[in-house]
């Protein structure tokens, strides 16, 4: 009597391995169920969020080598070849201001203004046709030789002006001179200037005497012989060195704001003018 009531009154002791046990026969699982179960409760949480972080880590550094490698191909075969050409300096030759059919040589031994108006007067002389012959000097004379012998007292801005074709030469028995500039502007300004000298200076190479002082069609007086005037030659403005009776002794013009024109009659000057119009419809 007295064993059986210890035997009630003792409480059942509960163990891991009792659980465990009554829980295999309740549920009816193994247990190798409950072991990968107990393992996976073992895995701490902070592990498993940074075996995440360091997925997504290499994922993206894998990504981006990949790209990398990708751009780097792209760039490659794709970039533009070196030019191996090498492009050779293109130097564009002065175009001819005016149509020249005939040229003439003429020897100059000695450089001087004296030796240049003679070989110029002399070769007038024996021209006659009607057609446009260029005067070739030799040796070679340059623009800056032009205007030294033909228009020493022509200003230094001018004759820098001017570039370096030029053509001196005649048509019939006219003398004509035309120069290119680069500024428009400095030349029509010292020409202004300079037309005061022209009698000392273009008269001499133009005609064989000079016979009084040039003054401009302002300041004419009653004794002067010559002046100069303005005019409209074949739709061109020029400036004419004439005589008492109103005859043209020269005259010049700045044509297209880049041809300055320097000619002994106005039918020399229509005629350069017919070739430059000519010229441009041309090109």
């Amino acid at each position: 009597m007295d064993e059986k009531n210890q035997n009630d009154d003792l409480k059942t002791i509960q163990t891991f391995q009792s659980d465990a046990l009554e829980t295999i026969q309740r549920e009816k699982i193994s247990t190798a169920d409950i072991i990968i179960a107990e393992q996976e409760k073992k895995v701490p949480e902070y592990y498993t969020k940074n075996s995440f972080f360091s997925l997504n880590l290499q994922f993206v550094l894998v990504t981006i080598f990949i790209l990398g490698i990708i751009g780097f191909g792209t760039f490659y075969f794709l970039k533009p070849e070196k030019n191996t050409f090498i492009q050779k300096e293109i130097v564009s030759k002065p175009k001819a201001l005016i149509f020249i059919e005939t040229e003439k040589k003429i020897s100059l031994e000695t450089k001087s203004r004296r030796k240049f108006i003679e070989a110029i007067q002399a070769e007038k002389k024996l021209t006659s046709e009607n057609i446009f012959q260029k005067i070739v000097f030799e040796p070679e004379l340059k623009t800056g030789d032009i205007t030294f012998f033909a228009t020493p007292s022509m200003s230094g801005s001018l004759v820098r002006s001017l570039e370096d074709e030029y053509v001196i030469g005649t048509y019939g028995q006219g003398l004509f001179i035309i120069f290119s500039t680069n500024s428009y502007e400095t030349a029509f300004g010292e020409l202004l200037s300079y037309e005061k000298k022209i009698l000392t200076d273009l008269e001499e190479v133009f005609k064989e005497k000079s016979q009084s002082i040039i003054e401009t069609a302002t300041g004419t007086t009653a004794t002067s012989s010559k002046k100069i005037i303005d005019k409209v030659v074949y739709n061109q403005n020029v400036r004419e060195l004439v005589d008492s009776t109103n005859n043209v002794i020269l005259l010049y013009g700045l044509i297209n704001q880049n041809t300055i024109i320097f000619a002994e009659n106005e039918q020399v000057f229509i005629k350069i003018i017919d070739e430059i119009n000519a010229s441009k419809r041309k090109q």
